[in-house]
């Protein structure tokens, strides 16, 4: 009994390994194997972009594609809260929030 069931997985084995090559060979040899232009797209072709450079000042000069939002001189691209313009002050190529005054200021325990 010992003996028939060594030779049955022996000879499993051998056919298991046998299948296995065969099956790696024919795969080679048939054709389906990936090639480099299955993989590759070469459309759509990305425009071109020009990379920004240092300018005179202090500022770079934002890349081709960029949409400048603020120059350092005035915020006609950007909208206040209430959707009208920005209320905000422009000083040497900043611009910061105006601090808005409260008409009451809570303390706790008054």
């Amino acid at each position: 009994m010992k003996k028939h069931r060594f030779f049955l997985i022996t000879t499993s084995l051998l056919w298991s390994s046998f299948l296995f090559m065969f099956n790696r060979a024919h795969a080679q040899s048939s054709g389906d194997e990936m090639k480099p232009g299955m993989t590759e797209f070469y459309e759509p072709v990305p425009a071109v972009v020009t990379p920004g450079k240092p300018a005179a000042s202090s500022f770079i000069i934002a890349p081709s594609d960029a949409i400048v939002l603020f120059d350092g001189k005035d915020l006609s691209k950007w909208k206040g809260k209430d959707g009208g313009a920005a209320k905000w002050d422009v000083n040497n190529g900043a611009f910061t929030v105006k601090k808005r005054h409260r008409r009451h200021q809570y303390r706790a325990g008054v």
